[in-house]
C-alpha cells in the first residue's frame, strides 16, 4: 500500500423542519446491494460549558511559549463515548498514522476470523530476505520474532498490536488478499491511493472511528471489538496517553512515530498517541497528533493532555 487518503461520507438527519442535531456516518464505499452499514453517529460540536472548559485547558498548553517551541503542530480530539459530546483543536489536521494504521490491520484480520477461525491459527515465518526487503522499505527494523520460526496469525496480532512490531505487520500485509483489504478499508470510510508517492495521511478525528467502531461492536462482533481493544489495553507504550492517567485506569491505545525526511536529512518527527480511557462511569476517547523536532517532548505533550483531559473529568465527576 503506497499511501491512503482518510475520509467519512456524512449524512445530516431531518426530522420535519428541525435539524435534530446529529449525523450518520457510513463507509464511503458501499459495495452492499442491500444494505447500508452504519458506523456511527456523530453530533455537531456542543457548547456544554464543561467540554468549552476542557478545550480552554488544553488551548492553554498548546499556547504555552514552551510547547510552542517543542511542537510545531497539535492536533486533539475529545469525546465522550456515552454522551458523544466532543470538542476538538485542530482535529482534521493531517499527520503521517505511521503504526497506527496497525489497527485497521488487525481489524481485517479479525473480520475474517468472524466467519472462518482457523484462520488465526495459520502460522507465517518470515526469512532473510523478507527483512532485507522491510529494512529497505522502513529503514532498521527492531523486532522480536525469530527468522524461520513459524507464527499464528492470532500471535503475529498480538506481537503487532502490544509491541508495535513492524515485522509482525510485515507479515500479515504480505499474506493478505489486497482487494479483501481494500474493501476493509472502504467498510471503515478509508479510501486506499497506491499512486507512486502517496503519502499516508490521517486526522484525529478521522482516525478515532476505528476506535469507536470497537467499542460499539459496529464493525467487529462483540467477541472480536472486545478481543481487538483487550489487545489495545495491553500495549507496552506507555509514555503518551498512559503516562497521564493513574496506573490503575485503563487505556485502550495505540501509538505511532514518524520520521519525515528531505534529500536524506530529519525535517520534523511525528508521534501520535489514540485510545479509549476507562471508568465503568464515563469512558472517553482521547486522540493527540503532533509534529515536531524532538520524538520524547512531543509525547510528553501527549501526557499532559491526557492529564489535563484526565484531571477535568475527575473535576467534574465523570469518573467517580
Amino acid at each position: 500500500m503506497a499511501g491512503v487518503l482518510v475520509g467519512w461520507k456524512v449524512t445530516q438527519q431531518y426530522y420535519g423542519d428541525a435539524l435534530f442535531g446529529f449525523s450518520k456516518i457510513h463507509p464511503l464505499n458501499n459495495h452492499y446491494q442491500f444494505i447500508n452499514p452504519l458506523l456511527g453517529f456523530d453530533a455537531a460540536e456542543k457548547t456544554h460549558s464543561e467540554y468549552t472548559q476542557l478545550k480552554n485547558r488544553i488551548q492553554i498548553l498548546i499556547d504555552n511559549p514552551q510547547v510552542i517551541q517543542r511542537a510545531d503542530n497539535i492536533s486533539v480530539y475529545f469525546r465522550n463515548l456515552e454522551t458523544g459530546e466532543w470538542v476538538g483543536i485542530n482535529p482534521n489536521e493531517d499527520f503521517d498514522p505511521a503504526s497506527l494504521l496497525k489497527v485497521p490491520v488487525m481489524m481485517y484480520y479479525l473480520k475474517l476470523a468472524e466467519s472462518d477461525s482457523g484462520i488465526l491459527s495459520r502460522t507465517y515465518t518470515y526469512t532473510a530476505g523478507d527483512i532485507n526487503l522491510l529494512k529497505i522499505a522502513q529503514g532498521d527494523i527492531a523486532t522480536r520474532l525469530v527468522q524461520n520460526k513459524p507464527y499464528t496469525v492470532d500471535q503475529l496480532i498480538y506481537e503487532m498490536i502490544v509491541r508495535s512490531d513492524n515485522v509482525a505487520k510485515y507479515l500479515l500485509i504480505l499474506n493478505s488478499p489486497a482487494s479483501d483489504l481494500d474493501n476493509m478499508y472502504g467498510d471503515l470510510g478509508i479510501q486506499i491511493h497506491k499512486e507512486k508517492g502517496d503519502k499516508y495521511i490521517i486526522s484525529a478525528r478521522t482516525y478515532s472511528l476505528f476506535f469507536r467502531s470497537l467499542y460499539n461492536s459496529t464493525f467487529l462482533n462483540q467477541t472480536m471489538s472486545e478481543k481487538a481493544l483487550g489487545m489495545l489495553s495491553e500495549a507496552e507504550f506507555k509514555d503518551g496517553l498512559v503516562a497521564g492517567v493513574p496506573s490503575n485506569i485503563k487505556v485502550a491505545h495505540k501509538f505511532g512515530q514518524y520520521t519525515n525526511t528531505a534529500n536524506g536529512a530529519v525535517t520534523s518527527v511525528e508521534a501520535h498517541d489514540c485510545g479509549i480511557i476507562y471508568d465503568l462511569d464515563s469512558p472517553y476517547l482521547l486522540c493527540v497528533m503532533t509534529r515536531g523536532k524532538d520524538t520524547a517532548q512531543l509525547e510528553n505533550i501527549i501526557a499532559n493532555v491526557s492529564q489535563i483531559t484526565y484531571q477535568f473529568m475527575i473535576e467534574n465527576k465523570k469518573l467517580q
